[in-house]
């Protein structure tokens, strides 16, 4: 009887862990990734999720990478914890860094959750002023009127004076396959509107001789 009496017990606590490890929930994610440069999904790129918790008064922790499928999509699991933020950044060589974060409070552990992330291919729009007339008193000003913003390697919103140069060059980085305009005056007189389309990947010149 107590060999009996022993075996059932060990029955009962291995049901027991059974039934624990099924009471395990997690977080399903389904994502996609758009590549705003040729309207179709994003291929080739990392997505880098970190999660945030809520013993963590600011800092992300990393937690997987996934990489994106031949569509653009991507799913992942998230064990519930005490997160309250997930992080997700996609990354791919030649194209603007992209992130989007997701809060816990939202998701669902009955259902998956979807988020959708875009990016685009950098471009690059160069502008070359020429003196043709060499004056050192010439002022030229420019300003930005469309193009990329709010990225680091971003040319700002404000005027640039070049003074008195033969020729100069100004470069701005802007999304790809995209309008890239400006406004310049010469010594303060009419301004005048130029625009161009940057092509992926390379650098589309502009040239203005004043």
């Amino acid at each position: 009887m107590k060999k009996i009496s022993i075996l059932f017990s060990l029955s009962i606590a291995l049901a027991s862990l059974t039934f624990c490890k099924k009471k395990e929930v997690s977080y399903t994610i389904e994502g996609h990734v758009q590549d705003n440069t040729y309207n179709q999904g994003m291929t080739g790129a990392s997505v880098f999720v970190e999660l945030k918790s809520a013993n963590s008064s600011s800092a992300f922790e990393a937690f997987k990478s996934v990489t994106l499928d031949s569509s653009g999509d991507f799913t992942i699991e998230i064990p519930r914890g005490n997160y309250t933020q997930a992080r997700f950044t996609v990354e791919k060589g030649g194209y603007f860094e992209t992130r989007n974060t997701l809060q816990f409070q939202n998701l669902s552990v009955e259902e998956t959750n979807k988020i959708d992330l875009s990016s685009t291919q950098k471009s690059w729009a160069r502008i070359i002023f020429i003196n043709d007339n060499g004056q050192t008193n010439d002022i030229l000003s420019f300003l930005k009127q469309k193009g990329k913003t709010g990225c680091n390697e971003c040319c700002n919103s404000e005027t640039v004076v070049i003074n008195g140069a033969v020729g100069d060059t100004i470069v701005c980085i802007n999304d790809a396959n995209t309008e890239f305009s400006f406004i310049y005056s010469i010594n303060g007189g009419n301004p005048m509107t130029e625009s161009l389309i940057t092509a992926p990947g390379v650098t589309t010149d502009k040239i203005i001789h004043y």
